[in-house]
C-alpha cells in the first residue's frame, strides 16, 4: 500500500460515483478536501492496527466525498490483499484501474498484494491495468493551431483569464489523483500556447508583446514540472517537454532580446536543460554562473546561483561548489531569497558547513543513549517526510551498511511530519522494524530549521563528530563512506553513562 497521503479521489462499492461539480465555491472545495484528508488519516491509522473493517469503513466515506480519484479503491484491495480475500481484492483494484490507476509497477512490487498474487484474479487486473496503460496513455503537450483561437485584447487580459482557470484547478489539487490533474491541466496548457500564439501573430510588435511570449514559455515550464524524472513512464513528456521549453526560450531571445523578462527566460532555459539532462555538467554550470553575472541587481541572479550551487551539490562537484556557495553567501547571504532557498540549498548547504550540532537535530545523548545508538563511530542520519522513500531506500542502506559493518549499522531515523497530510504512526512504525532507533521531529520542528529542510528526503552519512561524509549517496558512495569511517573509527574517545 502506499503510504503516502497526497489526496486522491475514491468511490462506493461496486459502481464508479458520479462526476463531481468543478464550479463549486473554492471554499466547498477546501472543506471537501479537509474531510477527505480527515478520513485518509483515520483510514490509516485502523490499518497500521490492522482493523480491516474499520480501515475500509473510511476508505469508503472517502470515496462518498470525493469518488473519482482511484487511490481509496486501491487501498481497499490491499486491505482485502492483506487479509488474503483475493475475490475482494480483485473486485477493488479493478475498479482502482477503471477509475484511473495506472501505476502498474506500484502494483508488481506491493506487498501488500503478496497472500492473492497467484490468484486468477489479480492476475487478471494485471493485464486489466495493462491494456488500460495501452489505451489510455499518460498526455503529451498538443500544438492546437492557434489560426482558429478568438482573439484577445491584451496579453495580460489573456494571461488572467488563464490564471484564474489554473486556480480553480488548483483548488480541486488536492482531490484530483495525478492522472486526472495532469489531463485537465494539459488540456488548458494547450488552449493558452495556442491563444497566446495567435495573440502573438496579431500583435507581435505590440508593447505587451513580450508578456506573451513569456506567458508561453511559462505554460511549457509547468508542463516539465508535471515530469517525474524518477519514473520511466515520464520519459517521453520529460523530453517533450524540455524541448518545448528550450524552443519557446530560443524564440524569446531572439525578438525579446532587450526585455526585462530576459533573465527569466535564462534561468527557465538552464532549467530545462538542467532536468533533460540536454547539457553537460561544465556547460549547464557556466550558463548558471553567466546567467547570475548578466543579471546581478535583480532575483535572477541569487536565483540562479541558488540553482547553480544545488546542481553542483547534486552531481559533486565540491570543488566549485565551495567557491559558488561562497560567492552566493558573499553577495546574496542576507537577502531574504537566500534565506528562502533553504530547500534548493539544503544538501549543499551540509556538503560546505557540515552537519549541525546534534541538539539542534533535537537528538540529545540520552536519547541516542536510550536508543542504544552509542557504540559505534558511524551515524547514518536518515530524514524523510515520505514514507515511500524509507520503503524504498532504508532496508537496502542498512543491508549494505551491515556488509561493511558485520557488527550491526547505528541508524537514526528523524521523521518529519506535516500531521495534516502524513500518517505519522504508519511511518514510524514501519521504520522501526528497520531502523535500531527512531526519533519523531512533529511538525518539522527543530530539525527542519537547522537543515533547512521542506519535504526533501535525506539520506545523511557522517562522522560521530557531525562531520558530513555523504548526502543522499548512491551505494557506491555509501560503501566508501563507511570504509572511510571504519579507518577512523579507533580515534573516537569512549561514551561514558550518564
Amino acid at each position: 500500500m502506499r503510504i503516502v497521503l497526497c489526496l486522491l479521489p475514491l468511490a462506493l462499492l461496486a459502481a464508479p460515483a458520479p462526476a463531481q461539480d468543478e464550479t463549486q465555491p473554492p471554499g466547498d472545495m477546501r472543506m471537501r478536501t479537509a474531510a477527505f484528508m480527515q478520513q485518509e488519516r483515520k483510514a490509516f491509522a485502523n490499518y497500521n492496527k490492522q482493523e480491516w473493517d474499520a480501515a475500509v469503513a473510511a476508505f469508503e466515506r472517502q470515496i462518498a466525498i470525493f469518488g473519482e480519484n482511484p487511490r481509496p479503491y486501491y487501498n481497499i484491495a490491499c486491505c482485502y490483499g492483506l487479509q488474503g480475500d483475493a475475490e475482494r481484492s480483485a473486485t477493488w483494484l479493478s475498479l482502482a484501474v477503471r477509475m484511473g490507476w495506472r501505476d502498474l509497477n506500484h502494483v508488481q512490487s506491493d506487498s501488500d498484494f503478496n497472500k492473492v498474487r497467484n490468484s486468477r484474479g489479480h492476475q487478471g487486473c494485471l493485464e486489466q491495468l495493462a491494456q488500460a496503460r495501452r489505451n489510455d496513455p499518460e498526455p503529451l503537450p498538443r500544438n492546437l493551431d492557434p489560426v482558429g483561437m478568438p482573439l484577445a485584447s491584451s496579453a495580460a487580459a489573456l494571461l488572467g483569464s488563464f490564471r484564474k482557470q489554473e486556480q480553480a484547478l488548483d483548488e480541486m489539487s488536492g482531490l484530483l489523483s495525478e492522472g486526472a490533474m495532469r489531463r485537465k491541466l494539459f488540456a488548458l496548457l494547450d488552449e493558452k500556447r495556442a491563444r497566446l500564439t495567435r495573440y502573438l501573430m496579431e500583435n507581435g510588435d505590440a508593447r505587451d508583446a513580450d508578456w506573451a511570449a513569456y506567458g508561453r514559455v511559462e505554460a511549457a515550464e509547468q508542463y516539465l514540472k508535471r515530469a517525474r524524472s524518477g519514473n520511466a513512464a515520464d520519459k517521453r513528456l520529460l523530453d517533450a517537454a524540455a524541448a518545448l521549453v528550450l524552443q519557446m526560450s530560443d524564440e524569446f531571445e531572439l525578438r525579446w532580446a532587450g526585455s526585462h523578462l530576459l533573465g527569466v527566460i535564462r534561468l527557465t532555459q538552464a532549467n530545462a536543460l538542467r532536468r533533460s539532462g540536454k547539457a553537460a555538467p561544465e556547460e549547464l554550470q557556466e550558463l548558471y554562473r553567466t546567467t547570475a553575472r548578466d543579471f546581478p541587481d535583480s532575483s535572477v541572479g541569487p536565483r540562479a546561483m541558488c540553482e547553480l550551487c544545488a546542481y553542483e551539490a547534486e552531481i559533486g562537484a565540491l570543488s566549485s561548489l565551495r567557491r559558488d556557495y561562497a560567492e552566493l553567501q558573499r553577495r546574496w547571504g542576507r537577502t531574504p531569497l537566500f534565506m528562502g532557498a533553504g530547500r534548493r540549498l539544503m544538501k549543499a548547504r551540509l556538503l560546505v558547513e557540515g552537519l549541525p550540532d546534534l541538539p539542534e537535530l533535537d537528538l540529545d545523548q540520552n536519547s541516542i543513549r536510550d536508543a542504544g545508538l552509542q557504540s559505534r563511530p558511524l551515524m547514518l542520519v536518515v530524514v524523510a517526510t515520505d514514507s515511500r522513500v524509507c520503503e524504498e531506500r532504508l532496508p537496502a542502506l542498512l543491508k549494505l551498511a551491515r556488509k561493511h559493518e558485520p557488527g550491526g549499522l547505528d541508524t537514526v531515523v528523524a521523521c518529519i511530519d506535516d500531521i495534516e497530510r502524513v500518517p505519522v504512526d504508519a511511518t514510524l512504525r514501519w521504520m522501526g522494524v528497520h531502523a535500531r532507533g527512531v526519533r519523531q521531529v512533529p511538525q518539522a520542528g527543530a530539525l527542519l530549521t537547522s537543515l533547512w529542510i521542506q519535504r526533501v528526503p535525506t539520506v545523511i552519512v557522517a562522522t560521530a563528530s557531525g562531520r558530513v561524509l555523504a548526502v543522499n549517496p548512491d551505494d557506491e558512495t555509501l560503501a566508501r563512506s563507511l570504509q572511510r569511517i571504519a579507518r577512523v573509527s579507533e580515534e573516537r574517545p569512549a561514551e561514558k553513562d550518564g
